[in-house]
């Protein structure tokens, strides 16, 4: 099935004959013999074409089309009418119109417009798309609390060009579009973005290619080359999965942050760069601190902003639209012209835990699209760990127990303190869903982090929401 269509008449031999016409025809058709009716069915289920007879328009009294044009995207309107064409009187009160139908009707009129209207909503969509490309936060999508707050934060950091920024998150949380959203909105935009991933290259060509090198530093150095500092220069460096680096190389990295030079292998001349730093984790930094595995000092030196990325878990209400953003932008690039999902389909993808955020949804959508090419993505066309994924098992602890004991209340008191700590963290201080994540009621998670955090317990998000 194709695009859904919602019909609208008193005359129930007009909606039955639609209603034949257009399923012929592969769309998705539902009808309503009156406003009211109408209203709750767009409010239950979205379609992309509501055709509707003039006569219940003009009885909503506005309601129906004004709950049309509250949709986002909103569905175009095709008026069917037994009166002369619309003038313009009339097409003011009919913003969301695309166009207007004689009865009685004819099939092939009906089918033409109706093809012609759809494809028109399409090419809206997909310009939509690409506008949205051209964003500063780019695929950054979402609305939700954490999603939101995500970019306040991007802003305020963008408003300083120097310091520097660590983000952390699982796997595909978008760590490096969050990166390139804070260099797009800051003042550096017209800078050079370079990226490079510490964890692709050994250890020695790593150094090379982030301070540069002087010719004759090391076999086969035939030339003298720029490294990626200062092929940054006035713009942003990101150093994704800084945690990979070694240790000797965070040291020299250490000092570049410090003093603002760089040094290439093989000379003995210190190069002024400006550039700002932007590393990102998905390992528990801190937790290598503690180990000796990365720095303390370092640590310290690329912490002085932190981002902590929200899991698509934890934002399952942003899935629906990050799907149709993703379903629009692959239409463009493999040719295709899926027009949406089933209702089981949806559901089934909403439900899901997505263990690889963002970036598995994206490539399973791809995979989707390629393989079978759907009209509308149904619950058939999902992989088996999407409908039936394994129970999560649970995280294995390591403990040790000190030769002299410990005292037991006070040793569960600080672990349960610190999953408090990361809870807030992981939900970038949102109490409602920092509870549903530790499974205790909002006011006990309340009370907790009157022992966690400063201010009895309020966070920057209940200070913003006060009704949260």
């Amino acid at each position: 099935m194709g695009s859904s269509i919602l019909v609208v008449d008193h005359e129930e031999s007009v909606r039955e004959y639609l209603t034949g016409l257009l399923t012929e025809e592969r769309y998705r058709v539902r009808s309503a013999g009156e406003s009211g009716r109408a209203i709750a069915a767009l409010r239950d289920d979205p379609v992309d074409l509501v055709l509707v007879d003039r006569k219940v328009a003009d009885d909503a009294a506005g309601r129906l089309l004004e709950t049309i044009n509250e949709a986002d995207p909103a569905p175009l309107v095709i008026l069917m009418t037994d009166d002369p064409p619309i003038d313009g009187a009339d097409a003011r009160l009919t913003p969301g119109s695309h166009a207007c139908i004689r009865k009685p009707l004819e099939a092939d009129a009906v089918k033409s417009i109706v093809r012609l209207a759809l494809e028109a909503r399409q090419l809206r969509m997909s310009v939509a798309a690409l506008r949205r490309r051209d964003d500063p936060f780019g695929e950054l999508i979402g609305e939700t609390d954490g999603a939101r707050a995500l970019r306040v934060q991007i802003h305020q950091i963008a408003e300083n060009n120097d310091a520097t920024v660590l983000v952390m998150g699982e796997s595909g949380t978008g760590k490096e579009l969050t990166a390139r959203a804070i260099h797009n909105c800051s003042a550096r935009r017209d800078g050079p973005f370079v990226d490079i991933n510490c964890a692709s290259l050994p250890p020695n060509l790593l150094e090379s290619e982030l301070f540069g090198f002087e010719r004759g530093a090391f076999t086969d150095a035939r030339a003298r080359k720029r490294g990626y500092f200062e092929m940054a220069e006035g713009g942003t460096l990101f150093l994704d999965e800084i945690a990979e680096m070694s240790t000797p190389l965070q040291a020299k990295l250490l000092r570049v942050l410090e003093q603002r030079t760089v040094r290439h292998l093989g000379g003995t001349e210190d190069l002024p760069v400006n550039v700002r730093v932007i590393a990102a984790t998905n390992q528990d930094i801190r937790a290598l601190v503690r180990e000796g595995r990365f720095r303390n000092d370092l640590y310290y030196r690329l912490n002085v902003v932190p981002i902590h990325l929200t899991p698509l878990r934890d934002r399952a209400g942003d899935i629906p639209l990050l799907l149709e953003h993703y379903r629009l932008t692959l239409n463009a690039r493999l040719s295709r012209n899926c027009t949406g999902f089933g209702g089981e389909a949806m559901a089934a993808l909403c439900r899901y835990a997505w263990p690889g955020n963002v970036r598995e949804l994206k490539n399973l959508l791809e995979r989707v699209l390629i393989l079978y090419n759907p009209a509308v993505i149904e619950i058939a066309h999902l992989a088996q760990e999407i409908l039936s994924p394994p129970a999560a098992a649970a995280a294995p602890l390591h403990l040790t127990l000190p030769p002299e004991g410990l005292s037991l209340a006070p040793f569960l008191a600080s672990v349960e303190d610190e999953l408090v700590r990361l809870a807030m963290e992981r939900t970038a201080g949102n109490v409602t869903q920092a509870a549903r994540l530790l499974n205790v009621p909002r006011e006990t998670l309340r009370y907790k982090l009157s022992r966690v955090l400063p201010g009895g317990g309020k966070t920057g998000t209940e200070l913003r929401r006060p009704g949260e």
